[in-house]
């Protein structure tokens, strides 16, 4: 008899408990004014006391009223945040700060990251975590995203039409379909594992760095407004920048050039001697010294 009667009392206890929990919750859902910054809504304690010290900083200004709570209009407004090298490990909960459209995650713990619900996002730098797989079809408003040294094998930015600026370097990527990224005017795709790289639909593009891929070609004629090119360390046997006249560095050392060891760079008449910032030495690859040589 006493051990049913405390089975009862256990079970009394934990339904009086959810109760509570389940109340509460239903209080901060119709409650404006309500703090948002509980464990249910951010379990990461990292994250949560971060959000908590910038909460209670007159200098962020985020806490409007001077309650010493964040509510979710409150939340709502903020557009900014920097939440880099705090040693995060989950950021659960971005998603109340729907006004967002700056977010700097960079350098933490992170093995996920959903911002979904962050459509005004516009910048985006979750760079240096252990992600692997990103989301950002949703994030259409995207002009900057620098995901680089993650463990991505996948990245799809066909819905980010606005995009000018992506850094992804230093992961795992097999394909990069920036086609629909017709605004993209810098992009950095190194050291990847990519085969190939389409960007004759990126006639904006002043800045393109592909370094330590296994690109076999590179077709860069439609880029006219290129100013910058580093293709260093991957499997080109030849290279035509005849069209890319506003070039200001050119760097593709380190790739096998033709069978007579030579590197043959298709440059525009009026070219005259390769500049400094111009890949101009010999280098070895598999045993045999590689010449580059510019002619038109």
């Amino acid at each position: 008899m006493k051990t049913t009667m405390k089975i009862f009392a256990a079970l009394a206890l934990t339904v009086a408990t959810v109760l509570a929990a389940t109340n509460a919750s239903a209080q901060n859902a119709t409650d404006p004014t309500a703090d948002i910054l509980t464990e249910d809504n951010f379990p990461g304690r990292g994250f949560r006391n971060f959000l908590k010290r910038q909460t209670a900083s007159k200098k962020t200004g985020w806490d409007t009223n001077g309650d010493g709570k964040l509510s979710a209009a409150e939340a709502a407004a903020i557009t900014e945040i920097d939440v880099s090298s705090k040693f995060i490990a989950n950021l659960t909960g971005i998603e109340h700060f729907t006004g967002l459209t700056w977010l700097d995650c960079s350098q933490n713990t992170l093995t996920t990251l959903d911002v979904s619900k962050n459509t005004a996002l516009t910048a985006l730098n979750c760079a240096h975590n252990v992600l692997t797989t990103l989301d950002v079809s949703n994030n259409t408003e995207l002009t900057t995203l620098w995901c680089n040294a993650n463990d991505l094998t996948t990245l799809d930015v066909s819905n980010n039409t606005a995009m000018t600026h992506l850094r992804c370097r230093i992961n795992s990527l097999t394909t990069l379909d920036v086609s629909g990224c017709t605004a993209l005017t810098a992009l950095d795709c190194g050291d990847n594992q990519l085969t190939s790289l389409d960007v004759s639909k990126n006639t904006a593009l002043t800045i393109l760095e592909c370094n330590v891929n296994s690109l076999t070609t590179l077709d860069v004629t439609g880029c006219t407004a290129l100013t910058e090119l580093r293709c260093n360390y991957n499997q080109l046997t030849t290279l035509d920048v005849s069209n890319n006249t506003a070039l200001a560095l050119l760097h593709f050392h380190t790739n096998p050039g033709n069978d007579a060891r030579e590197f043959p760079v298709k440059v525009w008449p009026s070219f005259g001697t390769p500049p400094k910032t111009f890949s101009t030495a010999e280098w070895e690859y598999v045993g045999k010294t590689i010449t580059p040589v510019y002619s038109e």
